[in-house]
């Protein structure tokens, strides 16, 4: 049973990461981990292994294949892992494609502070039905 919750950004934009970073901390009370490499949030994800629930904020990138492909392997990593889209603009077929991958819930960007109070909800039931 993992012990906590972690949560981390994923992406390269630093503007973006910076507003959610503040948000988490203004909401959640917690740090917000940072990944611009997938390649190291994934050695990341291999040791840390069983320890925490995650909730990982991806931000969508321009190439669709890279996202699925990357989003399916982080999937792997277990259940106790939420991802939640970063992005706007989506269409039918790319916001389906990434929920087929595993995505759980969508993000805008810019999203305001009572979005994050809603999606610390969410993740608690979430967390709460799948544990």
């Amino acid at each position: 049973m993992p012990q906590y919750s972690d949560y981390i950004y994923f992406g390269d934009n630093i503007e973006t990461f910076d507003y959610f970073h503040k948000q988490v901390q203004d909401t959640l009370g917690i740090d917000l981990k940072f990944f611009n490499s997938f390649e190291a949030m994934d050695m990341y994800f291999q040791e840390q292994k069983g320890q925490f629930f995650s909730v990982v904020f991806y931000e969508k990138s321009r190439n669709l294949a890279k996202d699925l492909a990357q989003l399916s392997k982080l999937v792997r990593h277990g259940k106790d892992t939420l991802i939640i889209l970063v992005g706007n603009d989506f269409s039918r077929f790319e916001k389906q494609s990434y929920f087929d991958a595993g995505v759980t819930n969508t993000i805008s960007p810019r999203a305001n502070a009572d979005v994050f109070q809603s999606v610390r909800k969410y993740i608690h039931l979430y967390f709460e039905a799948t544990s």
